[in-house]
């Protein structure tokens, strides 16, 4: 799939949409416990309170850079992602786990929603492959970095596609973005 068109210009496309809100998963869930509920090859995003790891999931196994430790007890929102699903959890007060899961259809039956798909270049603009996984893309000049999933698509820098879902206001007929999901993480040109 090329999002080459995104970094230029935004389109809508009609889509069918299942939206599963409210979804519950114990203190003590872990990673795989969130990804079991993606249909594999997926993309992890974990948020701690002192950084954020990206990470993949193949169905048997999730992955993450050599030497990097997810640690849940300090984890406060997770992402697992694919060009057709999304499942978005963060932690409660009470510990617990909240979120929501998107899955997109091309059937013709269901909920049909307009959506708006965009590509955000993720930091750094110096990129050194660490393996055939893993990408660190770092800003020069700074010391902050991170350590993405090797793309299908390669770029001279990287971005994150997210999906947009647009609502109407009855009485108006505004447009409104009611949810949004991560898609994809693509190559990008610079400039």
């Amino acid at each position: 799939m090329s999002y080459e068109m995104n970094v230029k210009e935004l389109t809508s496309k009609e889509r069918t949409v299942t939206i599963e809100r409210g979804l519950t998963f114990a203190e003590s869930s872990t990673l795989a416990d969130f990804a079991n509920t993606i249909t594999a090859p997926a993309t992890i995003v974990v948020w701690s309170m002192n950084q954020v790891l990206w990470g993949t999931w193949d169905g048997t196994k999730i992955a993450f850079p050599e030497s990097v430790e997810v640690n849940m007890e300090f984890a406060t929102e997770v992402r697992v992602f694919s060009e057709i699903e999304e499942l978005h959890v963060y932690k409660t007060k009470r510990g617990s786990w909240l979120g929501r899961k998107i899955t997109d259809s091309e059937d013709i039956t269901g909920i049909v929603m307009d959506t708006v798909d965009s590509t955000a270049r993720l930091l750094g603009n110096e990129v050194r492959h660490i393996d055939g996984n893993f990408i660190e893309c770092k800003d020069s000049g700074r010391k902050i970095s991170q350590i993405i999933p090797t793309p299908a698509i390669s770029g001279d820098t990287y971005g994150l596609v997210t999906r947009n879902y647009v609502d109407y206001v009855a009485e108006t007929g505004q447009a409104t973005y009611s949810d949004y999901r991560f898609v994809a993480i693509v190559g990008m040109k610079k400039g």
